[in-house]
């Protein structure tokens, strides 16, 4: 196996190097693309490296398509169709065989009620495949539970009410999850900073801040709000002080407000709280409060095609600090631009996701 691979990667390298072509290699596929005017010298040049160096390559068959703007090419396909009315995108995505047949699989456990922990394991392989290659991490949740079935010390196969909802939800994401979209705009980082306050003896007051900086290194907008009441109500009745709310709430509102910015972009998150940075990590928690924002944020990060990275932050340099406990001189000093956060719409949303979790 190391031989091929060595062999694969010889051959990539001379093809790029030598010939200037920009193809993929992964173990004896190659994945070749060309710029139409081109395509006819690249396909020469591919096929007369492989001729020189005495590889046996198909010329015919599935593995030997013609140039097309979407191609089908190691289990999913690759659009490159201008479908952006504000410039081109690329989409990855899975073949619609790949998609029936785990329908067909999800739609089986469904319908009888059952799985065994060899079928949970099968299928949490299945469904960590496709979801590398459905945007976002909408289903790390779901996966979880699948993660649990297939646990060494459970012993029924027959699926709980909640079990078969978390089934029912994985169908529906199949069915629903858009392929990954790759923008001009993917090489733009923008940084997010967030924070939480939880202030108070017997009243506890919650706040929250965050500050969005451009990829220039531009402070262009924040916020810094009191929690509503209701919010805090709710998060009180896991726990006494939740601190840990206050730290995943920010990061999700700061996605709902700043999506026009924050679309089809790379984007660093700094938490200064490791709890909340390792929820956001696997998009999973226990707390059901907590698990309702991921989703929330989850959902979005799907829908905005976020590519995201979350890194903790010390207190001292986090610039969110002073906004989550309400001290906006220095922002306002810089002039910077206060965003507001639209409550009512993420508290619809919270309270949707938190039944359906």
């Amino acid at each position: 196996m190391g031989a091929i691979l060595r062999i694969s990667m010889a051959i990539w390298y001379i093809g790029v190097v030598g010939l200037r072509l920009c193809w993929t290699s992964f173990f004896d596929d190659y994945t070749l693309l060309s710029k139409r005017v081109n395509c006819k010298s690249a396909a020469v040049a591919a096929e007369s490296l492989f001729s020189l160096l005495g590889v046996q390559f198909a010329k015919e068959g599935k593995k030997a398509v013609e140039w097309a703007t979407r191609v089908k090419t190691l289990g999913v396909v690759l659009d490159l169709e201008p479908a952006d009315s504000n410039g081109h995108y690329v989409t990855l995505g899975h073949t619609e065989s790949r998609v029936n047949e785990l329908r067909a699989s999800l739609e089986s456990f469904l319908q009888t009620g059952k799985m065994s922990r060899k079928d949970a394991e099968k299928l949490r392989g299945r469904l960590q495949w496709f979801e590398s290659f459905a945007h976002g991490q909408i289903a790390q949740q779901s996966l979880r539970v699948i993660s649990q079935v297939a646990s060494s010390g459970r012993e029924k196969e027959t699926l709980s009410k909640f079990e078969l909802s978390t089934i029912a939800f994985l169908k529906d994401r199949v069915l629903t999850a858009p392929p990954t979209q790759i923008h001009s705009t993917n090489l733009d980082t923008w940084l997010v900073f967030t924070d939480g306050a939880c202030e108070g003896e017997n009243e506890k007051c919650g706040s929250i801040g965050a500050v969005l900086v451009s990829p220039s290194g531009t402070i262009c907008r924040y916020f810094s709000e009191k929690v509503p009441e209701k919010w805090m109500s709710r998060f009180l009745q896991e726990s006494n002080h939740p601190i840990f709310e206050l730290e995943l709430l920010p990061v999700w509102a700061a996605l709902h407000t700043w999506k026009s910015f924050l679309s089809h972009v790379q984007c660093l998150f700094f938490l200064d709280n490791e709890a909340a940075k390792g929820a956001l990590i696997r998009a999973a928690t226990s707390t059901s409060a907590g698990q309702a924002i991921l989703s929330g944020f989850v959902s979005e990060e799907m829908d905005s095609q976020i590519k995201v990275w979350f890194s903790r932050v010390p207190t001292a340099s986090n610039v969110s600090d002073n906004p989550s406990r309400l001290q906006t001189d220095e922002m306002d000093a810089l002039g910077v631009n206060r965003s507001e956060v639209a409550w009512q719409d993420l508290w619809e949303l919270f309270g949707r996701l938190r039944i359906e979790t």
